[in-house]
C-alpha cells in the first residue's frame, strides 16, 4: 500500500508543521475589540438614522410646500365660488341669457 504522505509514528507530531493564527488571548484585547466592534455598530447606526431624518425633513418640506400651494389654489376657488353665487352676478347672467322673471304661472287642474 503506498501512499504519498510522510511516515509517522503514532502520537508524534508530522514533519509538515502548520502555524496557528494569532489570537488576543490577553482578556484585556478581548474587551479592546469588543470595545471597537460596539463603537463601529453605534456609529454606522447614527448614520442610518441621519440619512433616515434627513430623508424625511426633505419629504416634510416638499408636502409643506405642496400644502401651500393647494391652500392658495382652495382659497381662489372659494373666493370664485362666492363671486358666482352672488346675486348680482345671477343678474348679470339672466339678463346676458335673456331671462326674464315669471309673471304667471299657468296652473292646470
Amino acid at each position: 500500500m503506498a501512499t504519498t504522505l510522510p511516515y509517522t509514528t503514532p502520537y508524534s507530531r508530522s514533519a509538515l508543521h502548520t502555524q496557528e493564527a494569532a489570537r488576543p488571548t490577553s482578556t484585556l484585547a478581548i474587551v479592546a475589540l469588543v470595545c471597537v466592534t460596539g463603537a463601529l455598530v453605534i456609529a454606522m447606526l447614527q448614520l442610518w438614522l441621519a440619512g433616515q431624518a434627513t430623508a424625511t425633513i426633505t419629504a416634510n418640506v416638499a408636502l409643506e410646500a405642496q400644502n401651500s400651494m393647494l391652500q392658495a389654489e382652495y382659497d381662489r376657488l372659494l373666493a370664485q365660488a362666492e363671486q358666482l353665487q352672488s346675486p348680482p352676478r345671477i343678474e348679470q347672467d339672466a339678463i346676458r341669457l335673456h331671462l326674464q322673471p315669471i309673471t304667471q304661472i299657468e296652473h292646470s287642474p
